[in-house]
């Protein structure tokens, strides 16, 4: 039974030394000392990668809402702009048609009428234009 005990202990002084011998002992007393330290640095290098892809995320989205405010402020001009237009030729579409009522002839058989028509006589409207 001694012999047994004694080939177990080389077997395993054998085994750790075909395994790296002190390093060995070294890196699992440290693993099973610093566990916790580990996973709190681990769980940090987490934290601060997912900080860093917020962070670049919201510089995305906020690039984004700049060309679009900007976008937005450019149709807002340009429709302004054609608003402005539509007002100016309403009121000059207005303008002609108050003065085609002030000077339109509204009897048919008028021989001064103008614009002629076909109730005007040739003869009235030449007359007129000479």
């Amino acid at each position: 039974m001694n012999m047994t005990t004694e080939n177990l202990w080389q077997a395993a002084v054998a085994v750790l030394g075909a395994l790296g011998g002190l390093d060995l002992l070294k890196w699992t007393a440290n693993l099973i000392m610093n566990r916790r330290n580990n996973a709190r640095m681990a769980d940090s290098q987490a934290d601060l990668s997912e900080f860093h892809t917020m962070k670049e995320m919201i510089e995305f989205l906020q690039q984004q809402l700049k060309e679009k405010e900007e976008r937005f402020a450019e149709q807002t001009g340009l429709v302004r702009s054609l608003n402005g237009e539509v007002i100016s030729l309403t009121q000059a579409k207005a303008a002609v048609e108050l003065d085609l009522a002030l000077h339109r002839c509204d009897n048919l058989t008028c021989p001064h009428r103008l614009p002629p028509n076909a109730f005007t006589s040739v003869t009235s409207t030449s007359i007129q234009n000479t």
